[in-house]
């Protein structure tokens, strides 16, 4: 295996000349990191050992085993230091992968170890305020011959998910349009058992629909995610290697006893080789073919075109001419396919559209064809057709209503329906990101925990919609007080409530603390059976630390917590700092 020569250099794609909202999609082309039979995480590269490294995308002959790759981005210009949304749109990637981005792990697809093969586009989204982005990937392949480093694309979260919808509906509707097809013409057969060429019209549709259903965005992957990858690489070769005999079985049907006999016989011949070379052998054999065999195959079908296009199989100018038109078309294709297989060239997958063209063409040959006799057929593909028609709509109708729906899932699954502020779920991810900052950044960070006081007896005697009534009052008094943009607050459980206050010093802390009770009893909001005052009152603790690395994440939160339990020991209404910190509130939360 040769790789580009090592240096200390960095692999590196800068993007930071363009700005966010015009950037759209770029791909990542060009040099990586490469530490083959490697698998490294982020924090594990050492200088002591420059990498090699890759052009990709890159296809790795005759490669097994492990890798990691890693690339350097600079992100776009960032105004004002604002969060940005960013995603990767990754094919499939070798047999096995797991990526990261900035340290932190954001997709595996299959299993490095124990090794189990995926093949699967993903997207993976991140949001950042930095400047640059790390990627790591980490890769196995012991299945294929062949590793496939594909090519990965960058770009805003929206520019990526809509290129995504896009190619989803395009694939699903060539998917669709090439199952109609393979069922209304096995109706036809089913109807009109003498004329095997139905038969082999709606064979030729069907494998070019699941060959359709595992390339590009593999639709049939989705519908079926545990599909094991032996079976995934299966139905992709199908269609190259039975295709060319099917069509050829299929053109001598048309044209009966007056064609040559040789080329259909060696259609079945090359047919029966591809079976057993497909149902038998494991991937790198028939890979093996596909790569350096598929030529002679090509030459076959070469050779029927011109036999077609002499006029020895078909009398009619009409069919020859669509014979000969569709065939120059799929072999086109084929050649497309090949070599973007092998990754010489950059285009998108062919084969199906030349497929369906050809199938099309032959759809009109046939209905020219059997005229009058096939009245009723005719019909059906009207019906067809407006079904294809109305799918377009349809997929785009669904797609429009499912990403509604995402968006009201995605609302549900932060937000307290009671309250309509922030859930502790959402608490946890804006937690998260700021303790790193605070790591990062050496910035304090405070944490309030407030409990509304005897908010039982207030549910018992007031009932449980006034009592929900008023926790949105404390909800909406909360969210309205706090003054920065990065305050934050959220619904912990119950009558519980978390704020969050990053870059806050203790003292500071404090007096938002103190203001919150204050103004929560302010709100006047009567509660007779109170045994600390005649209103709503809360009790609130709070606690601050300078983040340090190694520091347990979950200790912020504990101490808020005992803090609280101690101002409810203490008499409740009131403010109580963490025991860990110097100069607590009086008990009176002055």
């Amino acid at each position: 295996m040769i790789y580009a020569s090592k240096t200390v250099d960095d692999a590196m794609v800068d993007l930071s000349m363009r700005r966010y909202e015009t950037m759209g999609i770029v791909p990542l082309d060009g040099r990586w990191e490469f530490y083959p039979q490697m698998l490294l995480k982020p924090g594990e590269f050492t200088e002591s050992e420059p990498p090699s490294f890759l052009m990709l995308p890159k296809e790795l002959i005759g490669y097994r085993g492990t890798a990691t790759l890693r690339l350097r981005l600079k992100l776009p210009m960032n105004d004002g230091n604002r969060m940005h949304n960013f995603a990767l749109k990754m094919p499939y990637f070798g047999a096995a992968s797991k990526v990261w981005i900035d340290g932190s792990l954001r997709m595996i697809t299959g299993s490095i170890t124990p090794f189990i093969p995926r093949y699967i586009p993903r997207v993976i989204q991140f949001s950042t305020r930095r400047k640059r982005a790390d990627i790591v990937i980490q890769v196995a392949n012991y299945h294929h011959r062949r590793m496939s480093l594909n090519r990965i694309l960058f770009g805003t979260e929206t520019a990526i998910r809509e290129m995504t919808h896009r190619h989803i509906i395009r694939d699903a509707i060539l998917f669709g349009s090439l199952l109609m097809l393979s069922l209304y013409h096995m109706l036809l057969f089913l109807t009109y058992r003498r004329d095997k060429t139905l038969l082999y019209f709606a064979i030729i549709a069907f494998i070019t629909a699941l060959r359709e259903g595992i390339v590009d965005e593999r639709i049939l992957v989705r519908l079926w995610p545990g599909m094991p990858g032996e079976v995934m690489m299966k139905l992709g070769y199908m269609p190259v290697f039975l295709l060319l005999p099917l069509i050829i079985l299929y053109i001598w049907g048309i044209a009966g006893n007056k064609a040559s006999r040789l080329p259909l016989m060696l259609a079945r011949g090359l047919l029966i080789a591809s079976g057993v070379l497909l149902l038998f052998f494991p991937v790198s054999i028939y890979d093996w073919f596909f790569q350096y065999a598929l030529f002679i195959s090509i030459a076959f079908g070469c050779y029927v075109i011109v036999v077609i296009f002499s006029g020895k199989v078909l009398t009619s100018k009409t069919g020859t001419i669509l014979l000969t038109v569709g065939g120059v078309i799929v072999l086109t294709a084929a050649l497309s396919d090949y070599f973007r297989e092998i990754n010489n060239i950059n285009m998108p997958e062919l084969l199906s559209f030349g497929i369906l063209f050809f199938l099309l063409l032959q759809a009109y040959f046939l209905s020219w064809k059997l005229d009058r006799s096939y009245k009723k057929a005719e019909h059906l593909a009207k019906e067809v057709k407006l079904f294809n028609d109305q799918l377009e709509e349809k997929i785009e109708e669904r797609t429009w209503e499912l990403g509604q729906v995402n968006q009201r899932l995605e609302r549900l699954s932060r937000i307290d329906p009671l309250t309509e502020i922030p859930n502790r779920r959402y608490f946890e991810e804006v937690y998260t990101g700021e303790w790193r900052r605070s790591e990062r950044e050496d910035l304090p960070l405070s944490l309030i925990m407030m409990d509304v006081d005897y908010f039982k007896a207030y549910n018992d005697n007031y009932g449980h919609p006034t009592g929900d009534i008023c926790l949105k009052k404390i909800a909406t008094l909360v969210q309205e007080s706090l003054k920065r943009g990065e305050d934050f607050v959220a619904r912990y459980g119950g009558e519980e409530f978390i704020i969050l206050l990053p870059g806050h010093p203790l003292e500071s802390a404090a007096k938002v603390a103190e203001r919150l009770r204050q103004g929560i009893q302010d709100l006047n909001i009567v509660h007779a059976y109170s045994e600390v005052a005649p209103v709503v009152t809360v009790s609130l603790g709070i606690a601050e630390k300078h983040v340090r690395p190694g520091t347990d994440r979950d200790i912020l939160v504990k101490l808020a917590d005992q803090a609280l339990y101690s101002a409810k020991r203490s008499g409740r209404n009131r403010v109580s700092i963490s025991p860990e910190d110097e100069n607590p509130l009086s008990p009176e939360g002055n």
